[in-house]
């Protein structure tokens, strides 16, 4: 409206626009997830839905890329396995390894069938009518009670903070700054011009993440001996704390999660 408007008056015609309401607007913030959100959504997934969340979640390309994702992007035979793809959006290239998860889930397609898009039927759906993929992600979210559309007011257009497919994108952002992982590299693989861009979806908490950053330093002052022994027993205890997790129901996870919080 602001264009048109500028338009109107370069030209010396009346502004049509000049009267009309104007709409306070706040753009959509996409909300991080936590693992153990990430991991409770694919759990509830299944086909090519729940492929299309895993490559979501361990690359951090957008909907329209991992939908649309041909075998040809993929090449599993190059050491540990590599994504080369040329995003949807920037048209250039973005060059990764595949995560040992994203693997072994690709290679439960046999080779033989390693043609075409990764994931066909999804690919065919997103090419028809973009939205109807979409809405079928936003249902499992909303199927794990994660929220996934904001709150409309009087005067003005607003969204609350959301959960939905782009939000892997910020957790995995987030991820590899919380693992450490160069902001350069984290910008290459997400195709951003500037790691200005880059640090806008990386949501870690310097309260609650500088901490395990600092413990994974080298200890520099302890006897090599006791530090070593030190490093065993604090890796035995998260060992022992993952496999309390990961038998545990998600709504018991969330309960603790919520007990956590308040620590």
């Amino acid at each position: 409206m602001g264009t048109c408007s500028v338009v109107c008056r370069l030209a010396g015609r009346a502004d049509p626009f000049a009267a009309a309401k104007k709409y306070r607007v706040e753009p959509v913030h996409r909300e991080n997830l936590e693992p153990t959100e990430i991991r409770s959504i694919i759990e509830v997934a299944d086909g090519e839905l729940r492929r299309l969340l895993v490559i979501g979640a361990l690359t951090g390309l957008r909907l329209s890329d991992c939908a649309t994702m041909q075998w040809s992007d993929i090449h599993l035979g190059e050491g540990g396995g590599r994504i080369i793809r040329r995003t949807s959006k920037t048209r250039k290239p973005v060059r990764f390894p595949l995560h040992p998860e994203l693997r072994g889930e690709l290679e439960r397609t046999p080779a033989q069938d390693r043609t075409g898009p990764v994931c066909p039927e999804l690919a065919e759906a997103y090419a028809k009518d973009s939205s109807k993929v979409s809405s079928m992600v936003r249902r499992i979210f909303e199927q794990c009670e994660l929220k996934t559309q904001g709150a409309a007011g009087d005067g003005r257009c607003r969204a609350a903070s959301v959960r939905g497919f782009h939000s892997l994108r910020h957790s995995f952002a987030t991820e590899c700054a919380r693992a450490g992982v160069p902001l350069g590299l984290v910008q290459e693989w997400l195709g951003h011009s500037s790691p200005e861009i880059t640090r806008i979806y990386e949501n870690w908490s310097p309260d609650r993440d500088s901490q395990r950053v600092l413990d994974a330093l080298p200890s520099l002052v302890l006897p090599k001996g006791t530090a070593d022994a030190l490093a065993v027993k604090i890796e035995t205890e998260r060992d022992r704390l993952r496999a309390l997790v990961d038998s545990l129901p998600v709504a018991r996870v969330r309960e603790l999660l919520a007990i956590a919080a308040t620590w």
